[in-house]
Protein backbone atom coordinates (compact mmCIF):
# COMPACT_ATOMS: atom_id res chain seq x y z
CA UNK A 1 0.00 0.00 0.00
CA UNK A 2 0.59 3.43 -1.20
CA UNK A 3 1.84 5.87 2.41
CA UNK A 4 1.81 9.63 1.95
CA UNK A 5 4.04 12.48 3.46
CA UNK A 6 1.73 14.05 6.56
CA UNK A 7 0.73 17.62 5.10
CA UNK A 8 0.90 16.33 1.91
CA UNK A 9 -2.00 16.84 -0.26
CA UNK A 10 -3.05 14.05 -2.28
CA UNK A 11 -5.41 12.55 -5.20
CA UNK A 12 -7.97 10.93 -2.93
CA UNK A 13 -10.04 8.51 -5.74
CA UNK A 14 -13.56 6.37 -6.28
CA UNK A 15 -13.99 4.15 -8.73
CA UNK A 16 -17.44 3.24 -9.45
CA UNK A 17 -17.83 -0.15 -10.97
CA UNK A 18 -20.25 -2.96 -11.35
CA UNK A 19 -19.79 -7.08 -10.40
CA UNK A 20 -18.26 -7.43 -13.93
CA UNK A 21 -15.98 -4.22 -13.74
CA UNK A 22 -17.95 -2.43 -16.23
CA UNK A 23 -17.26 1.19 -14.47
CA UNK A 24 -20.93 3.20 -13.99
CA UNK A 25 -21.35 6.77 -12.83
CA UNK A 26 -23.92 7.04 -9.64
CA UNK A 27 -27.08 8.91 -9.61
CA UNK A 28 -25.91 10.86 -6.92
CA UNK A 29 -22.66 11.45 -4.82
CA UNK A 30 -23.56 12.84 -1.96
CA UNK A 31 -20.43 13.12 0.07
CA UNK A 32 -17.04 12.14 0.32
CA UNK A 33 -16.38 11.33 4.38
CA UNK A 34 -12.51 11.01 6.11
CA UNK A 35 -12.54 9.21 9.29
CA UNK A 36 -9.60 8.62 11.72
CA UNK A 37 -8.61 5.47 13.07
CA UNK A 38 -10.93 5.89 15.84
CA UNK A 39 -14.42 6.70 13.71
CA UNK A 40 -13.72 10.35 14.69
CA UNK A 41 -14.95 12.42 11.63
CA UNK A 42 -12.51 14.66 10.44
CA UNK A 43 -14.08 15.98 7.22
CA UNK A 44 -16.97 15.71 5.42
CA UNK A 45 -17.76 16.77 1.87
CA UNK A 46 -20.49 17.15 0.02
CA UNK A 47 -19.37 19.92 -2.72
CA UNK A 48 -15.94 19.77 -4.91
CA UNK A 49 -16.44 16.34 -5.82
CA UNK A 50 -14.97 16.05 -9.24
CA UNK A 51 -15.92 13.71 -12.27
CA UNK A 52 -12.75 12.66 -14.49
CA UNK A 53 -14.56 10.20 -16.30
CA UNK A 54 -17.23 7.47 -16.38
CA UNK A 55 -16.82 5.90 -12.63
CA UNK A 56 -14.03 7.99 -11.76
CA UNK A 57 -14.32 10.51 -8.45
CA UNK A 58 -12.17 12.47 -7.44
CA UNK A 59 -10.82 15.81 -4.53
CA UNK A 60 -7.69 16.29 -3.30
CA UNK A 61 -7.53 16.72 0.27
CA UNK A 62 -4.42 17.66 2.82
CA UNK A 63 -3.69 14.78 4.76
CA UNK A 64 -3.37 15.33 8.99
CA UNK A 65 -0.08 15.17 10.64
CA UNK A 66 -1.92 13.29 13.77
CA UNK A 67 -3.03 10.16 12.45
CA UNK A 68 -1.17 6.96 11.30
CA UNK A 69 -3.90 6.49 8.33
CA UNK A 70 -7.47 7.89 7.37
CA UNK A 71 -10.36 6.77 5.66
CA UNK A 72 -12.25 8.19 2.61
CA UNK A 73 -15.73 7.22 2.28
CA UNK A 74 -17.69 7.99 -1.10
CA UNK A 75 -21.11 7.89 -0.60
CA UNK A 76 -23.40 7.81 -3.75
CA UNK A 77 -26.80 6.21 -5.01
CA UNK A 78 -27.58 4.16 -7.79
CA UNK A 79 -30.56 3.08 -9.04
CA UNK A 80 -31.92 4.19 -5.78
CA UNK A 81 -30.04 2.53 -3.98
CA UNK A 82 -27.57 3.94 -1.64
CA UNK A 83 -24.16 2.01 -1.14
CA UNK A 84 -20.65 3.28 -0.29
CA UNK A 85 -16.70 2.98 -1.51
CA UNK A 86 -13.84 2.78 1.24
CA UNK A 87 -10.44 3.14 0.99
CA UNK A 88 -7.87 3.31 3.48
CA UNK A 89 -4.67 6.03 2.78
CA UNK A 90 -1.66 5.37 4.85
CA UNK A 91 -0.27 8.56 6.71
CA UNK A 92 3.99 8.28 6.74
CA UNK A 93 6.10 10.45 9.06
CA UNK A 94 9.56 11.69 8.71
Amino acid sequence: MTQYQAGSTVKITATFADINGTLFDPDTVDSLIIEAPDKTVLNTYTTGLTHESTGIYYKYYTLPESYAYVIAEWNYTHNSIADLVRSKIEVKYV
